[in-house]
């Protein structure tokens, strides 16, 4: 008898006991604290390398995606910059252009007026190309359509430009002198990327 009231005195103090740390909070702030250990501290741990490892994988993608497209683009500003360098090939292999380069001496007025309408109706043909804005043909020996500008030149009109050294170095090879506004007869201006060659024959250009 005294066993069963001394352990039902025993359970009643545990209640009391667990009642007394409930009403004081030491129970909760254990729960709390044990939540906290178990669930959020590696709860946030993972999330924290989660971001992390998308951040990294965001920006390797980005840069990928970049590199992709620069590399785009110079390819395409490569193709147009050849097919420009081809069109300048053309025009110096063309046996027309070079018979004009080379003609010297005294000239009638109506044989270089059909010549000019000859080349000019050429040129037409190669600045229809969308990478060609304008061709440009200097003469070292001047005559009657050396003063069109448009598309004819004198030579001599070049002699201040910062290029013409390095153009006649080359001899022949051609020279990339950059892009810079330019110009035009009709007054309009435009930002153009450049090339220049010299041909191989003498006193001409």
């Amino acid at each position: 008898m005294k066993n069963k009231i001394r352990n039902l005195l025993a359970g009643l103090d545990a209640r009391l006991h667990l009642r007394r740390q409930l009403e004081t909070g030491s129970v909760w702030k254990n729960v709390l604290a044990a939540f906290l250990l178990l669930v959020i501290l590696p709860t946030g741990i993972m999330l924290s390398w989660y971001y992390h490892k998308s951040a990294a994988a965001v920006e390797r993608d980005m840069a990928e995606t970049i590199y992709k497209a620069v590399e785009q683009a110079a390819q395409h500003i490569d193709l147009r910059l050849e097919s420009v360098r081809e069109i300048s090939d053309n025009i110096f292999m063309n046996s027309m252009f070079g018979d004009a380069f080379s003609k010297t001496g005294p000239r009638g007025i109506s044989e270089q007026v059909s010549e000019q309408e000859e080349l000019g109706r050429n040129l037409e043909i190669f600045q229809r190309r969308e990478d060609v804005q304008r061709i440009r043909l200097y003469f070292k020996t001047p005559n009657f359509y050396t003063n069109e500008h448009v598309n004819f030149f004198a030579y001599s009109e070049l002699r201040d430009e910062p290029w013409l050294a390095e153009m006649e170095r080359n001899n022949g090879a051609v020279t990339w002198i950059g892009a810079r506004k330019q110009t035009y007869s009709d007054g309009t201006e435009e930002r153009v990327l450049t090339c220049d060659r010299i041909t191989n024959r003498p006193g001409d250009i």
